[in-house]
């Protein structure tokens, strides 16, 4: 697990734990429920401030943005991109 990965699992965790051995790639956490509609916006913005990126709204509607592993790839790339 790489450090943007660690710092949204501890993001999520601080809402809902995410089980043990949860598979980073496919656990989609909002469906389980551990971000959900009320605290989605909150989690977005922490996320855009913690990383230093702004999230589209088309990220955040993509599957992507529900899985740790794929979201921690959007981040990465959106880093790649400031100042761009």
């Amino acid at each position: 697990m790489d450090s943007v990965e660690k710092t949204l699992v501890a993001l999520i965790d601080r809402r809902a734990p995410l089980p043990d051995g949860a598979d980073l790639e496919t656990y989609d956490f909002i469906e389980r429920g551990h971000v959900d509609s009320i605290s989605l916006v909150r989690f977005v913005m922490e996320v855009e401030e913690h990383f230093g990126i702004d999230l589209t709204d088309d990220d955040v509607e993509s599957p992507a943005f529900r899985r740790v592993r794929p979201l921690a790839r959007l981040i990465q790339a959106r880093q790649g991109t400031k100042g761009s």
